[in-house]
Parts: structure tokens; C-alpha cells; sequence
């Protein structure tokens, strides 16, 4: 799969990658991040154009971006139109409505107004969060002691080594492109 992404990057000249932050909140998520970094990492060291890279996060005001960052991000504002279509989008996505219209409530909609871009400055970030255990796995413990299923995904066992994977095999292939 990233063959084929890497493929299309370069035959549509793509020069900007936005995606999840790493947050730990959803595992496939997380996951993405890294393949989106290990495909830039091959790409540069296969000399394609620098390629912008930029992630969001979907825990938390859309609004907050590091001190840091704030000068390199890209900040999009929102019509109100587009806002609503937004809104809808999100709410029509029914195995998120619980969170949506939490994260509503918490927010307003109005803070959904600005996106915030955030260049990503560091590779090879397997974890991004305060906690020892990530927000997917602290929150599926109890339903799988529960029998709700047989196996949790956790950091330790399957995230971070998927990770660690792709980042050897982008090592790899930047090492085959010199």
C-alpha cells in the first residue's frame, strides 16, 4: 500500500501530506501518522521535491496549537457555510456521534470554525501523549476484562512495533536509493 501511495505522490506531484497527529486516542490513526512519515522519509531520500508535512488533532480544541508552532502552521477559517457542511460531515459519520456531539458540547461550534495545521518537526515519534498508556488502550481494558473481546491492541505489543517497522523499512529503502 505505501508502493502505490508513494507512486501517486510523485505522479501527481503532491507537495503537501496532512494527516492525524500521533495522540493516542485512536490506534489506526496513530498508525497512519507514522506511514505518512516513513512514505516522506522515503520520498526525500528518493529525491522528490521537499514535501510539506502537516498533521491536526482530533482530541481536544481545534483551536490549540504549540507556542512553537504557531508561526509555521496553517491556520484555515471557516464560512459559515462551510462550517455547517463540516458539522454534518462529522455528524453523518454515525459511529462518531457520541463523540461529535461531546466534543460540541465541550467546544462549540464555533471553535470548529479554524483548523490548525501543524507542521510536523519531529520523525520517528512513536508517542505523543502525557500518560504511560495511550487513551485507546486505557479505554478498551475494562471491555475486554468484560469479554467484550479476546485481545486489546496496546502501544507496547503492536503500535509501537508496527511503527519501529516502518521506519526500518523507510531506513532501508533510503539507504537502496543512494
Amino acid at each position: 500500500m505505501m508502493v502505490e501511495m508513494i507512486e501517486d505522490i510523485k505522479k501527481y506531484s503532491i507537495d503537501t501530506i496532512v494527516g492525524d497527529g500521533c495522540e493516542g486516542f485512536v490506534s489506526s490513526h496513530d498508525l497512519c501518522r507514522y506511514m505518512i512519515d516513513a512514505m516522506i522519509l522515503i520520498l526525500e531520500a528518493q529525491g522528490s521535491p521537499k514535501i510539506a508535512n502537516y498533521d491536526f488533532l482530533l482530541e481536544g480544541s481545534p483551536t490549540v496549537c504549540p507556542p512553537e508552532l504557531k508561526d509555521e502552521a496553517l491556520w484555515i477559517h471557516l464560512n459559515k457555510e462551510q462550517l455547517q457542511r463540516k458539522i454534518q460531515a462529522a455528524k453523518n459519520y454515525k459511529e462518531l456521534e457520541h463523540e461529535i456531539e461531546k466534543t460540541l458540547a465541550l467546544y462549540g461550534e464555533e471553535a470548529f470554525s479554524v483548523e490548525c495545521l501543524r507542521p510536523v518537526m519531529k520523525r520517528h515519534v512513536h508517542k505523543n501523549w502525557e500518560s504511560d498508556l495511550p487513551s485507546y488502550e486505557k479505554g478498551k481494558r475494562g471491555k475486554m476484562e468484560a469479554g467484550l473481546f479476546s485481545e486489546l491492541i496496546t502501544f507496547k505489543n503492536h503500535l509501537k512495533p508496527m511503527g519501529e517497522l516502518l521506519f526500518k523499512y523507510a531506513e532501508e529503502a533510503c539507504v537502496s536509493c543512494k
